[in-house]
Order: C-alpha cells, then structure tokens, then sequence
C-alpha cells in the first residue's frame, strides 16, 4: 500500500496541485501528539520536492502511523506480533545478548506490574530510575512513558494469542461470554468481556474451568444492534466468526470444529434481555440452544435494596451521606476527630483503617455500603462524642449548631446502631 497521494489541478489535470500522506490522514488521531506533527501532509502539501517526500518518511509521526497500518493488518491477517513490533522481534532474535533480552524482561515485569496495580504510565520513569538506584540493571533503552504502553500492549497481546490457543485446543469444543458496561472518566462507555470455557488439564488428569478476560471495546451504539456487533468484533478477534452468520453450526452446535457460544451472562437492563428487540432475542434468533443468565451479582443487589427498603434504612443511608459530606471538606473538623479518637485508643479498641466517614454513595454495590457501615458502627461513638462538641462549640454558627442537635437526638436513637449492624 503506498501511502503517497496527490490531488490534480481542477483546470489542468495533468499537473499536480497538492501532496498528502493517506495514512497519516488516516491515524491523525494516533499521531496527533507527537512534539513535531503537522497537519501539512494531512490537509495537503504544496512543496512538491523530493527532499520534502523523504523527509516526512523519515519523520516520528508518519514513522508511528505506518506502525498503526501494519499492527491492523497483523490483527486483520491474525499475523504474530512479530511482523509489527520491533521488540518482540528483538525477544525472539537468537543473536540478542542475553544481558540485554534480561533487561528487557524486567521492564516487562515493570510495565505488568503498573497495569495490574492501576498505576499510571507516567509513573514507570520514576520507578526505573528507582530500580537503578537499587542496583538493578535496567540498560539505557526504553525509559519513557511510551515504552511501558507499548510493553503492556505485548503483554495483553501475548495473553489474548495464549487465549487463542486454548480456545483452539481440540478438548475445547463450548464457550460463554459474560459482559458489562463501564464508563471510564472521559465519560466513554465500554463493554468488557469476560470468557468461560473447559479444557482438560494433563497434569492433574481433570476438566478446568476457566475464566478469562478477553476485551474491552467501545460499542458504536448503546442500543441492542451495537451490543451485538461489539460482542462479534471481539470475537473475530479471537479468530471466532462473524456471531450472527455461523452456518456451520446452525443445524447443531456439535457439528462445528470452532468452539460453540453456549451462553451469554448480562445484566438485567432491557437492551441485554429483552427477548424481542434485546441483544437476547437477536442473538437466540441465529442461536437458539443460547442459554441466557441474568448475572446473579445484580440480581443480589436488586434483591437486597428491595428488602432494605424501609424509612428507617433510607433513614441510615441519610446518616452516612450527612456524616460523609460533614467531614469531607473540613480539615479542622478532620483534625479534631482523628485527634478524639486517638485519645479514646487509650481505653477502647478500633478496628485498623482510618478513622473518617467512608463514602457509601455514588454506587449501588453493596461492598461500598458495607464498609462504610463498619467505619461507622465501630467508632459511632467517636461520631456522636464529636458531633456534641461542634454542637456546643460558640465558633458554630448558629443554623449549624441547631442541625447538628437535630441530628444527635435523632442518631443517639438505639434504633439506629442496632439497625446500623443489621443493615
């Protein structure tokens, strides 16, 4: 594929009017933030020199353009990750000196251990050079933000092909899919898939199960035909065909040599199990023998608001709120409370952890209200103490004070620590 193009002169046909780089207009987005990108060979260039042509072949931006064309033909072809990536081919070079390849490989151990802990990459220099300090020989190659991104993109690379494999094994004839949605903090909404399936294992002479994460991939509609195309472009990408279009097992699934969708685990929102206009019904309509769960995790959840519905629980979830937001933006108030509670160390004893009000809003997960049910009940009478304090405090303002003697004569209530532990 040449990545050369040029537009012609409206009145004269035969001369060339402007130059621009087709692959570059492509992944404008990729390469857009590299220090030194223009737009000239984007929006078309009017230097039609020579010199000019090889030094934009020769620049970073068009340099990491090519290198996105060639990692999408890898995925398209499902060729290795050699045929793009200049490190792997280094990894699996024979003629790589072993101190290097060693080298590399704990920058991989690096880079793994940012994307498992949820460090940012911005992070990883600091840490190489802490690793230096150490003693530990990192080499001088591969410092940057940059190279930890493209080492974590190996990693999952490599871990998506291991899947690959294991789905291709001859004892893995079945799989199920489990997938939800999340938002990231850009506000981009992603669905991420989750793997089921058996395989044999020699070792132990049993059959496994496995679960596997597989993808995270942004639908282009948040309705069921999106959910439904989001869910095939991953499988394609675990050399699975088209979801929707699998006439070798149309008649029966054990006649095909692919692994088989044999179930689908969702939410109960309606776009996933509407058996009509769902992702359920369209994909039951081409794969009937699908069997359809409604995560058990929500339905737990759903089922526990439900039986926590009554006045004095909202009546709790209230406390929490007004306890979080009391301390949330006062450093004195803070302050006055980790100093009370250190003093009543001396005749009580207090689970480990902090010694604020834990947020319990924001989501509907029963873990967050848990935890911060157990902040509160283990030092509610630290809270209460305190809020006594501030209520007689003169530097108060008054609507302060008031509030705050409403909400002790209603708190000191032994409904509420006894609903507090129930809950």
């Amino acid at each position: 594929m040449t990545w050369l193009n040029c537009e012609t002169d409206q009145q004269d046909k035969s001369l060339v009017d402007t130059l621009w780089c087709s692959v570059c207009r492509r992944y404008e987005n990729g390469i857009c933030s590299f220090k030194n990108f223009s737009r000239a060979w984007i929006d078309g260039s009017n230097n039609h020199k020579t010199s000019n042509v090889s030094d934009h072949a020769r620049s970073e931006p068009h340099k990491a353009a090519m290198m996105l064309l060639r990692k999408e033909q890898a995925k398209t072809r499902n060729e290795p990750i050699t045929s793009y990536s200049p490190i792997a081919r280094s990894l699996l070079s024979t003629s790589m000196d072993p101190a290097v390849r060693e080298r590399v490989k704990k920058k991989f151990d690096i880079s793994f251990v940012l994307a498992k802990e949820h460090i940012p990459f911005t992070k990883y220099p600091a840490i190489h050079q802490l690793e230096e300090r150490h003693g530990v020989d990192l080499g001088a190659a591969y410092k940057n933000r940059d190279s930890a991104q493209n080492f974590t993109h190996y990693i999952a690379e490599s871990q998506r092909r291991q899947l690959q494999t294991d789905l291709g094994a001859s004892d893995c004839n079945f799989y199920s899919v489990l997938m939800d949605g999340s938002t990231d903090k850009g506000r981009v909404e992603n669905e991420l898939f989750v793997m089921l399936f058996c395989r044999k294992n020699d070792t132990l002479q049993e059959i496994q199960t496995c679960a596997r994460f597989f993808c995270v991939m942004e639908p282009s509609k948040a309705d069921a035909d999106g959910l439904v195309d989001c869910l095939s472009t991953a499988l394609k990408r675990m050399g699975i065909k088209n979801l929707l279009e699998r006439e070798d097992v149309l008649k029966h699934p054990s006649d095909s040599e692919l692994p088989v969708l044999v179930g689908c685990g969702t939410d109960g929102a309606a776009v996933n199990v509407s058996g009509q206009n769902g992702m359920r019904g369209k994909i039951q309509a081409a794969l009937p023998w699908v069997y359809w769960a409604w995560c058990y995790a929500h339905r737990l959840e759903l089922a526990c608001k439900d039986a926590f519905s009554s006045k004095l629980f909202h009546d709790i979830d209230d406390m929490l709120l007004r306890l979080y937001y009391l301390y949330e933006k006062s450093p004195k108030k803070c302050r006055e409370l980790s100093e009370l509670i250190c003093d009543l160390k001396e005749v009580y004893e207090f689970q480990e952890g902090g010694n604020l009000p834990v947020r319990s809003h924001g989501s509907r997960w029963i873990t967050y209200k848990r935890k911060s049910l157990q902040r509160v009940v283990d030092r509610y009478g630290a809270y209460l103490s305190h809020l006594s304090t501030l209520a007689e405090d003169s530097s108060t303002k008054s609507a302060d004070r008031q509030r705050l003697k409403g909400y002790i004569l209603k708190w000191r209530c032994k409904n509420y620590h006894w609903c507090c532990t129930l809950y």
